[in-house]
């Protein structure tokens, strides 16, 4: 009794055997082990050992042991666990041993060097022989919570630091959630920390409520009796401010950038007629639309 074999590729479950019985009498039943076949033939053999009975319609029997080869090495290779950067801009990640390779990157070296978080997997082989293998690689960013306003006609401000999956966040505060709400003014802080990368980042809140308010009274009377002598403006939380004043015919006659400076009603040192006078107000609002100008016409009564 004889085998024919051919060899499992790459141990996978590739081989076959085919078993050739001479003399005794025909037919033959055939008892293999382990039991992949009861013919004379078996295929999808894995690499190893095997024996086959062949008895005769006379009762005869015989017995062949043989081994399925592998016609290769196994091929096998790992990338490594996951990996978090902490630092630095590239990470080199390198398998060699094998005579071909191709990255998820589209590389065919042995080795790759990444730039940027993701997943990237290797299929390397030898032969006709090939395995695959992938690992992610995560660079910790830094931490920046975006600048916020001042908080105008706000109750309640959010401060986002970013999402990052499995990292740990702790904020100054004590809340553990990537964003938070606050209603007070202040310095607030966040740590986020990874596989043993830490981060951090620190942003200021102005006061809350502190709009840009404009007051303008709409009539004076510089007559001297100490009651409503001058006319000021009340503003509050601005920058860049100016304050102009015309006749009718469109004279400037007062111009000032102090605002606790008042006009008195006189021009060039002489009292100016009763009438209508037009004010434009200027200035740079301090909160909500931070540093957006605004210029605030108006008139106002003078009475003598």
């Amino acid at each position: 009794m004889s085998v024919s074999i051919t060899p499992a590729a790459c141990m996978a479950p590739t081989g076959t055997a085919a078993i050739t019985v001479t003399g005794g009498i025909a037919p033959y039943t055939y008892l293999w082990s382990p039991a992949v076949s009861n013919t004379s033939f078996a295929d999808s053999l894995a690499a190893g050992n095997y024996s086959v009975i062949a008895t005769d319609s006379a009762g005869c029997a015989d017995t062949l042991s043989f081994s399925i080869p592998s016609d290769t090495a196994v091929v096998g290779f790992s990338l490594g666990n996951d990996t978090v950067i902490c630092s630095g801009t590239n990470f080199t990640i390198s398998v060699p041993g094998f005579s071909s390779y191709l990255w998820s990157t589209g590389s065919t070296g042995p080795s790759i060097t990444v730039q940027q978080s993701g997943d990237y997997w290797l299929i390397a082989g030898s032969a006709q022989c090939s395995d695959t293998d992938s690992v992610n690689v995560f660079f910790m960013p830094d931490i920046n919570i975006p600048d916020v306003k001042s908080p105008c006609d706000s109750d309640k401000i959010l401060l986002d630091a970013g999402s990052f999956a499995g990292a740990q966040l702790l904020w100054s505060t004590g809340d553990t959630a990537h964003a938070i709400n606050v209603t007070e003014g202040g310095t607030y802080w966040v740590t986020v920390s990874k596989a043993g990368c830490v981060r951090s980042d620190s942003v200021t809140v102005g006061e809350f409520g502190n709009s840009t308010q404009v007051w303008v009274p709409n009539v004076f009377t510089p007559n001297r009796d100490n009651k409503n002598e001058t006319f000021l403006p009340i503003i509050t939380n601005a920058k860049n401010y100016s304050l102009l004043i015309f006749n009718r015919w469109g004279e400037l006659i007062f111009e000032t950038d102090d605002p606790l400076l008042a006009w008195d009603g006189n021009y060039k040192n002489r009292h100016c007629p009763e009438g209508v006078y037009v004010y434009i107000i200027n200035y740079t609002g301090d909160c909500g639309a931070q540093g957006e100008k605004h210029s605030k016409p108006g008139h106002v009564m003078l009475l003598r």
